[in-house]
């Protein structure tokens, strides 16, 4: 779990910067959802994309990734923010020095950067797995 209570961090870190003070742990909590959430989609994305195997927790797709992002969010809160858990990780990571943040902030922008390539790239091979739907996007 120590990636993940650094990856909370580095996020907290980067909210903060970006100005976001007020909700600070609601922008962290949903930030986060959403880069599991383009995660979990793109490996449903390459599944179908290579094997046609399609995956749907319910019968509606768009409730399915309603209650996923959902029940990721509920999970994020009661791991770090219930029990003030974020505060440990805070501390635990303050101490850290400036060398130790450079190194690890290329390896947390590059698995930013994995999510959202793993991502972008399987729903373009969704488009082009469905082209009669999406025909206009490919011309």
């Amino acid at each position: 779990m120590k990636m993940i209570d650094y990856l909370f961090y580095r996020t907290l870190r980067l909210m903060i910067k970006w100005g976001h003070r007020d909700r600070l742990l609601l922008s962290v909590i949903l930030f986060l959802t959403m880069a599991i959430n383009i995660s979990i989609n793109g490996i449903f994305g390459y599944l179908y994309a290579f094997f046609g195997y399609r995956f749907e927790m319910l019968p509606v797709e768009k409730n399915s990734i309603l209650l996923l992002m959902f029940s990721f969010a509920f999970l994020q809160y009661f791991y770090f923010v219930y029990n003030k858990r974020y505060l440990m990780i805070i501390r635990k990571f303050r101490k850290e020095t400036l060398l130790e943040t450079r190194k690890k902030n290329k390896s947390t922008t590059l698995l930013f950067v994995i999510i959202y390539v793993f991502g972008m790239a399987s729903f373009y091979l969704m488009m082009l797995r469905n082209r009669d739907q999406f025909g206009f996007f490919l011309n």
